[in-house]
């Protein structure tokens, strides 16, 4: 099977399809730098395979993803990480963001994170556009946000 760097697609319908199948039809997310289906119906979780260092763009904008959002960490590479308007309920790592120096865009508007404390995440000083509104995040510190001097959009 060939392997392919990038896959993207936008309002095509996966209903029934999981992430983890299509990113097995990609030749599996190690060959995979660039990673966005945008509406595109998909059910369930990011699995645990998307946290490989290959992956730079990560665009799983509305879709129906759920649970915990993974450890990514190994992803030290990721520049773009948008996961908005799913229903992610947490993080495996609220820490991971630390671990992606590279990381400008990080948009986690309009999920489910009722409770989760948005000061537990550790943010990369690099952003450039951070979106989180919508999402039920609790608390916060403006301080940590103020300290992202390269931060243009919030």
């Amino acid at each position: 099977m060939a392997t392919t760097t990038r896959v993207e697609e936008t309002g095509k319908d996966y209903s029934g399809e999981s992430l983890e199948s299509l990113a097995l039809w990609t030749g599996g997310i190690p060959n995979v730098s660039f990673f966005s289906l945008v509406n595109c119906q998909i059910h369930g979780n990011i699995p645990g395979s998307f946290n490989t260092s290959s992956l730079q763009y990560l665009v799983l904008t509305g879709n129906h993803l759920e649970g915990a959002v993974p450890d990514l960490s190994k992803c030290t590479g990721m520049k773009q990480l948008m996961l908005g308007e799913n229903s992610f309920s947490g993080f495996d790592n609220p820490a991971m963001f630390s671990s992606m120096p590279e990381l400008a865009t990080l948009h986690l508007n309009n999920l489910s994170m009722q409770g989760v404390e948005f000061g537990s995440l550790t943010l990369p000083y690099g952003l450039a556009s951070l979106r989180a509104d919508g999402s039920g995040f609790v608390g916060g510190s403006c301080d940590q946000i103020a300290a992202i001097s390269t931060l243009q959009v919030f």
